[in-house]
């Protein structure tokens, strides 16, 4: 999603260099797919690890037109802003919001008006809402801690309600026929109905699929990938902690 962002020029919000930082593996595999595929269009975007010790190293050499790619967690980040309280160059920040949830990380103004998470989590309207309610109600019935990251949680609610939606439907369909065995093909198939959850921005809420906080998650005839794409957001202001979309749906 991030690539194809970044190929599109910088007319369009591209970048022609992209500096690229990881700190784990997790960080290493998305900067080196980011690279593959940016490699290929020509835009370098070589990984460096983070250095704790030097939070900014190899920053001070930021081209003023270069992208920054940052794959780190909360805590790395925390140490870069603190190190650097100005951020560097005169480019767009990225963040990836499954390495750093944008509401564990706290970041200086001037770097808010710069930063833009790369999401999948991006339903910002009233079918988000309505899933942040349902998931609340559902931690709290449970006596669940809720955690400051909702995405795990957000993620396990959503499987077992579909999971357990599925089962009903062949439940009930069975009452009306007679009883066949169960299989994983009768499960799947049941599901490509249930897991088609609306665009984001539109005014109609699907009663089944509001449980994802993803803004379009869908399935049908062999495709096993329900998310696919999403959106790029920043900060409503530098002195804001409200996000809005920076992008359409960007699906690679």
């Amino acid at each position: 999603m991030l690539a194809a962002h970044l190929a599109a020029g910088p007319a369009e919000g591209g970048a022609s260099e992209v500096l690229q930082l990881f700190a784990d593996a997790s960080g290493l595999r998305a900067a080196e797919a980011l690279r593959s595929v940016l490699g290929a269009g020509g835009i370098a975007a070589q990984p460096r690890r983070f250095r704790p010790t030097v939070p900014t190293a190899g920053l001070d050499t930021l081209a003023e037109g270069a992208a920054l790619a940052l794959w780190l967690r909360p805590g790395e980040i925390a140490q870069l802003t603190a190190a650097m309280p100005e951020p560097p160059g005169a480019g767009p920040i990225y963040l990836s919001s499954l390495l750093a949830p944008p509401e564990t990380v706290v970041l200086p103004p001037s770097w808010k008006a710069r930063v833009a998470y790369v999401s999948l989590f991006d339903d910002l309207g009233l079918q988000g809402e309505i899933a942040r309610l349902r998931l609340k109600r559902w931690i709290d019935q449970h006596g669940l801690s809720q955690s400051q990251d909702l995405r795990p949680q957000a993620d396990a609610y959503a499987a077992c309600y579909l999971f357990a939606k599925a089962l009903g439907e062949i439940s009930g369909q069975e009452i009306r026929r007679p009883e066949v065995p169960l299989s994983r093909e009768h499960v799947l198939e049941t599901l490509e109905t249930l897991v088609n959850k609306y665009a984001d921005g539109t005014a109609q809420v699907d009663p089944d699929s509001h449980v994802a906080l993803y803004g379009r998650m869908s399935l049908g005839p062999r495709q096993r990938t329900a998310v696919r794409g999403g959106v790029l957001l920043r900060y409503a202001s530098a002195d804001s902690d409200r996000l809005v979309a920076a992008s359409n749906r960007i699906v690679p």
